[in-house]
């Protein structure tokens, strides 16, 4: 029972962030986002700060702690 569960929930999982894959905007592979905030230039190469900046991108500044999404946007807490 246990190992249909977990395949079942990994199948979503995998279903779920190729849809999301597939219906966000390609992103170049060098850009320059900054800091809407404190406009400090983000690093290209970071250590994601959580599990969502792991799977879909995104930087928190190093100056004001402000969290963005991959196009530094400013996200909503």
């Amino acid at each position: 029972m246990f190992p249909t569960l977990a395949l079942l929930i990994g199948s979503f999982a995998v279903i779920l962030i190729a849809a999301r894959l597939l219906t966000t905007p390609a992103a170049p592979a060098v850009r320059n986002v900054t800091c809407p905030r404190c406009q400090i230039t983000q690093i290209a190469l970071r250590k994601p700060a959580n599990a969502r900046q792991w799977l879909w991108g995104g930087y928190t500044c190093p100056g004001c702690g402000l969290e963005m999404d991959r196009w530094g946007k400013p996200l909503k807490s």
